[in-house]
């Protein structure tokens, strides 16, 4: 594995209409909020599709839980993660 690769990396995952709502009501409007909602389609199978080929790295979350589930699920992967470093 190349050294510049994190060991592990966290993917939250969200259906792209919720993450878009989810961004409309905090005000976010960035270039990339600007964008259709293909794009965003795109992008999020874009990294779905790396999730898939790198599941030992990758480890995806369903980011449409609460914020206490997806903390605990968070938690739970970092600490799995370094007891066994």
């Amino acid at each position: 594995m190349c050294p510049y690769f994190p060991f592990i990396t966290i993917l939250l995952d969200l259906d792209v209409e919720t993450g878009l709502k989810r961004n409309r009501g905090i005000n976010k409007t960035d270039r990339l909020e600007l964008e259709d909602v293909k794009f965003h389609k795109r992008v999020r199978n874009g990294y779905l599709k790396i999730a898939s080929k790198e599941k030992k790295r990758i480890k995806v979350i369903d980011a449409s839980e609460n914020i206490e589930q997806v903390q605990d699920k968070i938690l739970k992967i970092v600490t799995d993660f370094l007891k066994n470093r």
